[in-house]
């Protein structure tokens, strides 16, 4: 079975989370060759060690400290993880599988597990953020052309295809991670809070013709420990990065790789979206007892405009190139 190391962004702020999870590494079937804790400067470092883990110091951001060159691992593949989760005595080896088998670039576990939510929760997804359930079965996610995605409502405990995947979790070839060029998107890092890094990651691999897919039984659990997204929650102007963040994450993974009628469709699928959501947040405005929630969301927008027309955004290199698929093919071939 391929070999595999770990790497775990953290800030450190919830040391006992983070135990259990090198608790659950330190008991896989299948153990790592390395496991590699990468902590944002000026955070403090654990007191333990639960095995042989290491720590790095690295920039704070979650795209920055995930955007890494991986100089020191040498394994075929390296599984990311959050430090908010626990994996079962199977899951690396369920997931190494996966990739090796049946020739994935990346396998993610199903972490928010969408088709177990109970019908109220279905329907606020489906009401608030255009997110639906797919009985097809053909994807685990698909996602839409106005940046929304569905959800595959009755999967068995398998890999399944997929165009996006949660970001807690997810085992990738090595090479096909520094292929798809992480550190390109490293400018959604300067909104404040990387809102929907993980759309832009796993869209990066599937638009340049990457085999991704998600198990949903690999036995990975999400204790959501919130550390970094708290901190974005506690910001006056969430809305409006959120908004921001919407508007030019569609734009990058979406609108810029599509052409001609597609990419007209998608505009419009967004744009009636982006519509149906100011409703939304009047509700919200309401719930929250906010009233400039409304506007932010709109200012939102706005940025997220005015930031795909800047200097910044459009000199960004290419989402989609010939060179990063040329890059994906070889090191499958090599593999």
């Amino acid at each position: 079975m391929l070999r595999y190391s770990v790497a775990i962004r953290t800030l450190g702020l919830n040391p006992q989370m983070l135990r259990t999870e090198l608790e659950s590494i330190y008991r896989q079937t299948h153990l790592p060759d390395k496991v590699t804790v990468y902590i944002a400067e000026g955070y403090k470092v654990p007191d333990f060690r639960v095995g042989g883990e290491v720590y790095v110091t690295t920039k704070k951001g979650m795209m920055t400290q995930r955007a890494l060159d991986y100089e020191d691992t040498d394994t075929p593949l390296i599984l990311f993880m959050d430090d908010d989760v626990e994996l079962a005595e199977h899951s690396a080896e369920t997931l190494a599988r996966a990739v090796e088998e049946e020739g994935y670039d990346c396998v993610a576990p199903d972490t928010f597990a969408n088709h177990l939510m109970p019908a109220k929760a279905k329907a606020m997804a489906a009401l608030t953020d255009l997110v639906f359930p797919s009985r097809d079965g053909d994807k685990a996610f698909e996602v839409k052309g106005n940046g929304s995605f569905s959800y595959i409502d009755a999967p068995e405990p398998k890999a399944y295809p997929s165009d996006t995947a949660g970001g807690p979790c997810s085992m990738w070839r090595k090479d096909a991670f520094l292929a798809i060029k992480a550190k390109d998107e490293l400018w959604l890092e300067s909104f404040g809070y990387p809102y929907r890094e993980d759309q832009v990651t796993f869209c990066k691999l599937r638009a340049n013709g990457g085999r991704l897919g998600v198990h949903f039984g690999a036995g990975v659990t999400h204790h959501d420990g919130r550390t970094s997204s708290d901190m974005y929650r506690r910001r006056k102007d969430a809305f409006v990065i959120r908004a921001k963040a919407m508007y030019t994450v569609w734009h990058r993974t979406i609108y810029g790789t599509r052409h001609g009628g597609r990419r007209a469709a998608c505009a419009a699928a967004f744009w009636a979206k982006a519509l149906w959501l100011i409703p939304v947040h009047c509700a919200a405005a309401v719930s929250y007892r906010r009233p400039g929630i409304v506007a932010d969301y709109l200012r939102g927008v706005a940025e997220g405009i005015r930031y795909t027309h800047s200097a910044a955004y459009t000199g960004l290199p290419p989402y989609t190139s010939d060179s990063i698929r040329e890059a994906l093919a070889r090191q499958r071939t090599d593999a």
